[in-house]
């Protein structure tokens, strides 16, 4: 007997419960493709257009290739200072705010 159907494992990772098994073979961008459908529809329409924002600007470029299990407390630090120093891969860099970071 199992303990979760298919739809339902598939409701969790969805919805960002499911534990990623092998979370090192999954990249963030992968993972993100994975939980910001679900999460889009709880936002707001302007916090919706903020936060793919966001994502596009600060988070795919820099960091969507790293594999989850590769993102460690230093590489979140080094990320939180390329983009407070304005350093990005996006066309127009823009520092980040030190009220946002």
């Amino acid at each position: 007997m199992t303990c979760c159907s298919s739809a339902e494992i598939e409701s969790d990772k969805l919805q960002g419960r499911a534990l990623i098994h092998r979370g090192g073979e999954v990249t963030l961008g992968d993972w993100i493709d994975m939980w910001w459908p679900s999460y889009e529809i709880s936002l707001k329409a302007s916090a919706r257009v903020s936060s793919f924002g966001l994502l596009g600007r600060y988070i795919r470029p820099m960091l969507c290739g790293h594999e989850l299990d590769d993102i460690s407390p230093l590489v979140v630090q080094r990320w939180v200072a390329d983009l407070r120093a304005g350093r990005t891969h996006v066309k127009s860099p823009k520092a980040l705010s030190r009220k946002t970071g």
